[in-house]
């Protein structure tokens, strides 16, 4: 799993009462005849991982710059913070929030210092091995070794890790700068995270249906994708990648059409369905896996205003079946990518892939198929979703060691790749799937960098390496 920081910054000791999170770069380091000191926080949400174990974990960042004086041995660390209450769109050097009344507001140690963090899982690192100087493009920084924080964080802190890098105290001379979350571009730094779960990897078959609910219309500038019937609510695509929901109600995907996700079996199959989009304040929507009709299917319930997951079944239009409502800490203009898993008779639910929860209801998905249906919805407030996926599911969902891959506009793409290494599948089609994953994908930070890391191409794919010209 890949996640980018929710937020980030760092505190100063020559500027104590100044906030940096807006800001394109961060600093961490000391110049001991100015008595500048800089420290960085990153805020990391890894709620989605609560309930699992760690195997490693890495963080990498993007340096753009290094000033050193001659001789300077600059040693620096990870720790992970204790307070709770930080807010780093509000913290300085002397308080961690603004909010709070002096001095229940301030650092233990100004600066973040002891007594605000934990030395369980600290991390000792240094870039001795670089030279002082500008970098364009930015030098790769990764420091391995992070397993125990990340574990400490998802255990102790409901998944929430605040990472502190500080310099090592010591009579030095040097200062780093790296690109921070809010730089336009694909340095934005990260963790990557291996757990001990099910490997999504193994249980999803190609071919892939996507529908990033791209505009069918010339001239009709609202008309849904012709894949999705509008059964009640006002639905509407705005662009290529968005479909816009300004009142409640349901679209489904269903008929004949059904039959093209099939290609290992004959009628019902197992299937799982993504719905792909970015956090938004009280949204309340189900995704439905249809195993008879509309009125008879398993629903994957996601609330954020009140945090809660759990799946449900209704039998002729009736609420037949549910399971415990499951806590999930949502969070505004995070990426999401959520999963309802058909297999047989058992239903899962999946949060940016990682399990939430299991149980038994319902049946196997049918040519009646699926929907989505949103419960609340304005014009004032609209919902936004950006893409669904349904996945053939080849076997049932096993523990496993491999990294998670829970972007699914990534998981799209690798599945695209694997058709296109079958000459026949070479068609305008796949070039222009591949194009348009490539369009979205090439300004999505992390997402970038893991698909490169994938093997996939940095640059537009010419033709001639997509498809056999007609």
């Amino acid at each position: 799993m890949l996640a980018t920081p929710a937020y980030d910054t760092y505190i100063s000791y020559t500027q104590q009462t100044s906030n940096f999170s807006t800001g394109a770069t961060n600093k961490v380091g000391f110049w001991f005849k100015s008595h500048q000191e800089y420290n960085s926080i990153l805020e990391f949400d890894l709620s989605s991982l609560i309930g699992t174990g760690v195997v490693s974990a890495e963080f990498t960042f993007f340096i753009s710059n290094i000033e050193r004086a001659s001789g300077a041995q600059g040693v620096y660390n990870l720790k992970r913070i204790t307070q709770n209450d930080v807010d780093l769109t509000k913290c300085t050097w002397l308080i961690y929030d603004d909010e709070l009344d002096p001095p229940d507001n301030d650092w233990i140690t100004p600066g973040a210092g002891s007594g605000d963090y934990t030395e369980e899982g600290s991390i000792t690192w240094d870039v001795q091995d670089l030279n002082d100087s500008a970098f364009d493009p930015p030098v790769t920084k990764t420091i391995t070794g992070l397993k125990t924080i990340v574990q400490d964080a998802i255990t102790n802190n409901n998944g929430r890790l605040l990472l502190l890098m500080r310099f090592d105290p010591s009579p030095d001379a040097e200062i780093v700068t790296y690109y921070s979350d809010n730089y336009v571009g694909s340095y934005a730094p990260f963790l990557d995270i291996v757990i001990t779960n099910v490997s999504r990897k193994q249980i999803l078959v190609p071919p892939v249906w996507v529908d990033r609910f791209q505009h069918q219309g010339s001239l009709v500038t609202t008309a849904l994708p012709t894949s999705w019937t509008q059964e009640s609510g006002t639905f509407s695509t705005l662009s290529e990648h968005y479909m816009k929901v300004t009142s409640p109600g349901e679209i489904s995907y269903s008929g004949t059409s059904l039959d093209q996700l099939r290609t290992r079996t004959t009628g019902s199959a197992n299937y799982a369905l993504s719905l792909y989009f970015r956090g938004q304040e009280n949204m309340k929507f189900e995704i439905r896996g249809r195993w008879a009709d509309s009125n008879n299917y398993v629903a994957l319930t996601i609330d954020f205003e009140n945090n809660e997951v759990q799946l449900v079944s209704y039998t002729a239009g009736v609420l037949a079946d549910s399971s415990p409502v499951v806590s999930h800490s949502f969070k505004e203009d995070a990426p999401y990518s959520v999963e309802l898993i058909m297999y047989g008779v058992v239903s899962i639910a999946f949060i940016n892939g990682s399990i939430v929860d299991t149980t038994t209801m319902g049946g196997k998905l049918t040519n009646h198929g699926f929907s989505i249906y949103v419960e609340e919805a304005t014009e004032t407030y609209p919902i936004i979703f950006n893409a669904f996926a349904a996945f053939e599911v080849e076997e049932y969902p096993e523990e496993s060691l491999e990294d998670q891959t829970s972007n699914l506009l990534l998981q799209s793409r690798k599945s695209i790749q694997e058709r296109l290494e079958n000459p026949s599948s070479k068609t305008w089609d796949t070039y222009r799937e591949a194009r348009k994953i490539w369009r979205y994908q090439r300004n999505q930070g992390h997402t970038h960098r893991a698909w490169i890391a994938l093997g996939y191409p940095i640059h537009d794919p010419a033709s001639e390496e997509w498809f056999i010209t007609p």
